[in-house]
Order: structure tokens, then sequence, then C-alpha cells
């Protein structure tokens, strides 16, 4: 018989597995009895230009979370720039591609939603 923890760690490693882009906009990661998760909202803009600049959603931007321990999900944003993911509790870093911003860190809480803006600048 396979533990609740061996098998979390497995199905984990295949869900955070570095190469799993998901085309929707939320993803779960729960453990063996459903879990206490939390809620990650990512918005992704760019910001800038020339006068009088602006804010525009980045539809189709690369989302990572990555957990302490390293392990990580990908998650495409909407039209609307937004991605949201379900996760256990923690520290993550937010990273989005194609900006070429600097990792934020977010901390995910039980049944809260955490919010984080990346903003992708624009000359």
């Amino acid at each position: 018989m396979v533990s609740c923890e061996s098998r979390n760690r497995r199905v984990t490693r295949w869900l955070l597995a570095p190469t799993a882009v998901l085309m929707g906009t939320q993803v779960a990661l729960t453990g063996c009895s459903g879990g206490s998760v939390g809620q990650l909202d990512v918005t992704v803009v760019e910001a800038g230009g020339p006068a009088p600049g602006g804010r525009y959603p980045v539809a189709g931007a690369s989302v990572t979370a990555v957990d302490e321990a390293g392990a990580s999900v990908t998650v495409e944003t909407g039209p609307d720039g937004r991605a949201s993911f379900s996760l256990a509790p923690g520290d993550y870093f937010i990273a989005a591609k194609p900006c070429q911003t600097l990792k934020q860190a977010a901390t995910v809480e039980t049944e809260t939603t955490t919010a984080v803006e990346i903003v992708c600048p624009v000359p």
C-alpha cells in the first residue's frame, strides 16, 4: 500500500514538473484528505510606454509559482492577464514570461486569497 505522503510526493512532482504548462487559468495542488489550500491570484500587466503611458493586461504570459523545495507549476494568463493557483500553504516565488522582472515572493495561507501583480515595464 502506498502511503499518503509518498503518493502526494509523486503527484506533486508530476503536477509541479517544470515542463507542466497548463492552458487554463487555475491549478489545484491538494493533499490526501483534500488538504487545506489557499488561492494565489496573479495579474500580469504591461506598464509605461510613450506618454501618457498606460497599463494593459498581458494575455498568454507564462506565470510560474515555485515553492521552497524548488517544485514549480506554470499557468498561462487568460485574456484579462490573470492566472489563478490553488496551492498548499507556504512561501512561493512568482515569475512571468515574457516579463524580465525579478521574481516576487508570495505567502499562501489556508482559505485566503493572496494577490500578486507583476508589472512588465515598457520603455
